[in-house]
């Protein structure tokens, strides 16, 4: 919903649409995002194996990974996917969108409370990407 807010205050009307991958990547950053506020166990029971969630847990698992070596902010910005953020943070820099407005954090702070959700992602590096 946030990303959709955001597409809407930019001229490039294609975020508001979405680009390839943006399934993937937008729902990889809402599981972070419940991650990142301890709040993951909506999306843990809602499991189940289907094909959708295994595209989810894709994104979360190429997401966390992410958020290790750089900001996630510009991914709020709209319907983008992985590939797109480069060129989308570019953009930003450029002052060629708006910064995204940001309603949660993005990033994950480790403390004695998440240590279960921590150990829970382990077995995300183990997911094929066939």
């Amino acid at each position: 919903m946030l990303t959709t807010i955001n597409a809407r205050r930019q001229s490039l009307r294609v975020l508001s649409l979405g680009l390839v991958g943006n399934t993937h990547t937008q729902e990889g950053v809402v599981i972070y995002s419940e991650y990142c506020s301890g709040n993951l166990t909506s999306r843990v029971y809602r499991g189940g194996g289907f094909t959708k969630d295994v595209l989810y847990l894709k994104g979360f698992r190429d997401i966390v990974n992410l958020s290790k070596t750089m900001p996630l902010d510009n991914l709020r910005e709209g319907k983008a996917g992985l590939l797109d953020l480069p060129i989308i943070s570019e953009m930003v820099e450029r002052n060629m969108l708006e910064n995204p407005v940001a309603l949660f954090g993005l990033q994950h702070t480790a403390t004695p409370d998440t240590a279960v959700l921590d150990y829970l992602l382990i077995p995300l590096e183990y997911i094929s990407d066939s």
